[in-house]
């Protein structure tokens, strides 16, 4: 079968927001007088609030507050972004990559784990906003990545089947959603 539909990731693949992101949680941390480590920080790339809520507890249990350590993150995170030079943040050929898919007349998708508000802000802000036939966000569906029902979701908008889409991911649990949707990561 050949390819018919491409769905992107954001963060991290069309976006370089994930140093943010990581730099928010560990300042946000830090305000509140603990630390983050590295290997915490990368299982909670490419993961949903559910899951980046359930490893919170697995790894601070209930000595700190996840939902006080998050909007301290997000108020961070938004703050850098929103004050960030869209080139910059703008991952290098995005852009390029998309007109080339226009090209080729294949339709787009994005499959991302940050909500719609703020995917769309940020999507908005450097340009892309708009360029995609269909958006899946993690708040519009019920399990998060890795698994696959945000890109059965994306490819189900695109009108195709799952082994007609190509996937392009950056974090593990992504990768390994698309694959187990039957895609091509």
């Amino acid at each position: 079968m050949s390819i018919k539909g491409v769905i992107f990731d954001v963060d991290g693949t069309l976006l370089n927001t994930e140093p943010v992101y990581m730099e928010a949680w560990r300042q946000a941390a830090k305000k509140l007088g603990f630390q983050m480590s590295e290997e915490y920080l990368q299982k909670t790339r490419g993961v949903n609030i559910n899951d980046s809520i359930r490893l919170f507890g697995e790894y601070f249990g209930a000595e700190h507050s996840y939902a006080e350590v998050r909007a301290i993150r997000v108020s961070v995170a938004e703050e850098i972004l929103s004050k960030s030079d869209p080139e910059q943040l703008l991952k290098p050929y995005a852009a390029e990559a998309l007109d080339a898919l226009d090209k080729k007349g294949l339709p787009k998708a994005v499959a991302t784990s940050t909500d719609r508000e703020k995917n769309e802000a940020h999507l908005r802000h450097v340009g892309l906003w708009g360029r995609f036939s269909t958006v899946v966000t993690g708040d519009m569906i019920e399990k998060g990545k890795p698994n696959p029902d945000i890109f059965l979701a994306a490819a189900k908008g695109l009108g195709l089947a799952p082994e007609e889409c190509l996937v392009v991911e950056d974090s593990p649990a992504g990768g390994e959603a698309a694959f187990r949707a039957g895609m091509h990561p």
